[in-house]
């Protein structure tokens, strides 16, 4: 065998030396084997970002089917607020404008309370408050807590006297301390103003009196500390300690819910406004109250006034498939004992897309919780619809929440699950592995908002849901369950990412880790434990899979190496691996860097996190760079990579320049072992990060080039490096291996790439063994390297499959911008 692959090579030398060669070869010995290929390499990276889930993969077609999402500050509208209001503005939001300065109002900075002025959007959104009863309960009209706009679930707290924004623990203490009797204004010229009274510390006043440090949040300006005092009777005192309370300058909206009217005139007599009295459930108190004035009368059935979700972008709905349309309402006041309304969906341009569905109900007006359901059957298709919910009665004020529409069909017709079109796109690229849910997404711009698992399962109208970092709420309809059960049935591993007590702005206290570190062991449980011995794992049995997922590797946080001092990553990163190490001793763990490990217990940690957006020029120029890495110890896992400068949406040669880096990755898969293109999918109506690997909106995909890369290599990737020479190759990578095609034949692929604007001829020989007929030419390429697909034009760059007769050797011209995998059949 030895001497019939040297002779060929000998062969093609002296062609080329006398000119009847283009002197470029690639020989491969099909027979030798020179290393394993990672079974595991090319995964994907899941993040919750673009609207991937909600409002991508997540089937549900209602946005904000539960109004936990915070209203939207893009009502802005005004820098001055209106007059003092006279009563108290329950469930309303609110500012509190200091009499003594009346440009300055109370707001929030870094967590502390301050009075300063406004100039912008933020200033205006740190200074709006929810004006709730008092935490306490019961409580009474005279009590009252501030709930942030900024950051829902953090109230004004006083703690050692000073006023700070923090989160509701849920403790006594902190209701007591975030709790303020009203108390009118002590000064004859604020009728309309009121001073703030502690529950807990009777006679002492919210107040400020002195100028706060300039060098802490210089941005605000003047500004003054807020602090609880006890009451002087002077009138420097009463003025510092008494407000007004003032509608902010923005109209609050309710995200993808409106109000309107067939008959415009009719639009003022249907209110919609937030309220968290009288919740659904415990832990997501957030419903819509609907007003509907005593002045509306209905002249017909052409005359209502109505309620409208418009999804994501709208939504996709399809003749003939039927969805499950599911609402929650409390009947609070209306001027007969009996109800209805009508609901239906409808385009943009007002037609009706499916028939009229009338939803009545009897009985007295008592103010309980009852659930409603019934089975949409469009008629027509329209990918821009909303959901209608109309009312031809006056005088009703409705409670609704939790409002879903949810199509009939899922991927795998799993519950509660996923969009078909995306889902298979996912599939296709069977991936090994799926890294999820993050990414940024799991740090949480603070603890408050970081990926909690346990509030992401059970009963749906029971998951609060959270603000993701990258700018919008996640109802955790696709919680950890959810996760585990579709990365199962794509058959991929799961890599869970875990937030071992990191945000991006603080992290807890090493002394207080415990919880933390429990809620790691606990969703180790969940996911593997056994249903009869342990309270989590009989969850998931419940939840219909009783069989363990089998988890199996674990990333401690993301990217927590550089936010704080390094030890403040690895201190806890050591307590999380020691904790879970010492009880699940075969679960692997991923750290956030290579420079951790110097402080790390390294017998714990089976891998670290290597990360890398940059140009065309990297990627190519850095095909090498795990050649000489260690293969004892940790290994590399790269978990996030994509060409990102001058890349378009996801053009061409960003798919070619990966292509490159990945022949490298195959290479050295024993020193990087997985790896995996980051991020997955785009919604293109929030693109916030670019570029991605799936395009899509409410009805339309268009996988970008580097989508098909990943693809070929994970479809087309042996198990087993071969051998290879080349003979004056320029400006291309290339990688043989051999491993088991479709069909269940042994083959060889010859992976190539070339990123130059010009063809090359290259000859390819191969010898160790027999070959079929047949070669089968697999190629990404196209005339230029800014080429992209997009939702109109889907297959501008898209893999080609053509045949060619076998010959040895075989004359092979690589197009410019081109990534091509030869597949041969080896003989019996």
């Amino acid at each position: 065998m030895c001497r019939i692959k040297n002779s060929i090579i000998v062969a093609l030398a002296l062609l080329c030396l006398v000119g009847l060669s283009n002197c470029q070869q690639i020989s491969v010995d099909t027979h030798t084997i020179t290393q394993k290929v990672s079974p595991d390499l090319f995964g994907i990276f899941y993040e919750e970002i673009n609207h991937a889930g909600y409002g991508g993969i997540y089937a549900e077609l209602v946005q904000n089917r539960d109004f936990e999402a915070p209203v939207s500050d893009a009502s802005f509208i005004a820098a001055n607020p209106t007059q003092p209001l006279k009563d108290v503005p329950f469930n309303q939001y609110i500012s509190l404008q200091s009499v003594a300065h009346p440009t300055f109002f109370v707001r929030h900075c870094d967590y502390l309370a301050y009075i300063s002025g406004i100039a912008n959007t933020q200033d205006r959104k740190d200074s709006t408050f929810l004006i709730t009863p008092s935490l306490l309960q019961p409580s009474n009209a005279h009590t009252i807590s501030f709930e942030s706009l900024d950051f829902p679930g953090y109230y004004l707290r006083h703690q050692n006297f000073r006023l700070h924004l923090e989160q509701n623990d849920g403790s006594q203490q902190f209701k007591f301390d975030s709790s303020f009797s009203l108390v009118p204004a002590k000064h004859k010229s604020y009728p309309n103003a009121y001073m703030f009274e502690s529950i807990n510390y009777p006679n002492y006043y919210l107040n400020f009196n002195s100028q706060s440090d300039p060098q802490t949040c210089p941005n605000l300006g003047t500004k003054y500390d807020i602090f609880l005092s006890p009451f002087v009777n002077s009138s420097g005192f009463i003025l510092n300690s008494t407000f007004a309370f003032t509608k902010p300058d923005f109209v609050p909206t309710i995200p993808a819910w409106s109000a309107s009217a067939s008959n415009p005139n009719n639009q003022k007599n249907i209110a919609l406004s937030i309220t968290h009295n009288h919740p659904l459930t415990p832990n997501a108190t957030a419903s819509l109250l609907v007003n509907i004035s005593n002045s509306f009368t209905s002249k017909g059935s052409s005359d209502y006034v109505y309620i409208q979700n418009t999804g994501y972008w709208g939504m996709n709905i399809v003749a003939g498939q039927s969805y499950n349309f599911s609402f929650y309402i409390r009947r609070i006041s209306g001027p007969s004992s009996s109800f209805e309304f009508d609901m239906w969906l409808q385009r943009a341009d007002g037609g009706h897309v499916s028939h009229q569905y009338t939803f009545g109900f009897l009985g007295p007006f008592n103010g309980s919780w009852e659930h409603s359901y019934g089975v949409i059957q469009p008629t027509i298709s329209d990918s821009n619809c909303s959901l209608i919910m109309a009312f031809r009665q006056g005088g009703l004020e409705l409670g609704l929440d939790f409002v879903s529409l949810f199509p009939h069909t899922t991927f795998k017709n799993s519950p509660n699950g996923n969009r078909v079109d995306l889902m298979n796109l996912v599939a296709d690229l069977r991936p090994k592995f799926v890294r999820f849910p993050g990414g940024c997404y799991i740090e949480g711009n603070s603890m408050l908002n970081s990926y909690q698992w346990k509030k992401t399962i059970g009963p749906l109208p029971t998951r609060p849901g959270h603000q993701g970092v990258w700018n919008y709420w996640s109802n955790d309809g696709m919680g950890y369950y959810e996760y585990l059960r579709w990365i199962e049935q794509i058959g991929a591993k799961a890599i869970w990412v875990f937030n071992i007590g990191i945000s991006f702005t603080e992290y807890i206290p090493l002394a207080q880790l415990g919880p933390q570190i429990q809620d790691a062991i606990d969703s180790i449980e969940f996911a593997n434990g056994d249903p009869k011995n342990n309270y989590w794992a009989s969850l998931r049995a419940q939840y219909g899979h009783p069989e363990p997922f089998n988890l199996s590797i674990m990333a401690l946080g993301n990217e927590d190496c550089y936010k704080f001092p390094l030890n403040v990553y690895t201190d806890r990163a050591n307590a999380f691996a020691s904790a879970i190490k010492s009880r699940y001793p075969y679960m692997k763990l991923i750290v956030n860097c290579q420079q951790a490990l110097t402080s790390l217990n390294t017998s714990q940690i089976d891998f670290w996190d290597y990360h890398v957006y940059s140009s065309a020029d990297w990627f190519i120029n850095n095909r090498d760079t795990f050649k000489n890495y260690p293969t004892t110890g940790p290994r590399v896992f790269v978990s996030e990579y994509a060409m990102t400068s001058n890349a378009g949406i996801g053009n061409l040669i960003a798919a070619i320049s990966e292509a490159a880096f990945m022949t490298g990755l195959v290479k050295y898969s024993h020193a990087a072992p997985i790896a995996s293109y980051a991020p997955l999918f785009v919604n293109v109506n929030d693109r916030y990060w670019n570029p991605d690997a799936i395009q899509f909106n409410s009805s339309s995909t268009a996988p970008t080039p580097s989508y098909w890369t990943q693809k070929l290599f994970s479809l087309y990737t042996g198990s087993g490096l071969l051998a290879t020479k080349d003979v004056g190759l320029n400006n291309m990578a290339y990688v043989a291996t051999r491993g088991v095609n479709e069909q269940g034949r042994e083959v060889v692929w010859l992976t190539t790439v070339n990123w130059e604007g010009n063809a090359k001829f290259v000859d390819i020989a191969l010898s160790g063994g027999r070959y079929g007929n047949n070669v089968v030419v697999r190629r990404l390429s196209g005339s230029s390297p800014g080429l992209q697909n997009t939702l109109a034009n889907p297959h501008v760059v898209v893999p080609v499959t053509t045949n060619l007769p076998y010959a040895s050797p075989l004359r092979m011209q690589f197009p410019a911008y081109s990534l091509i995998i030869l597949e041969f059949t080896i003989s019996s």
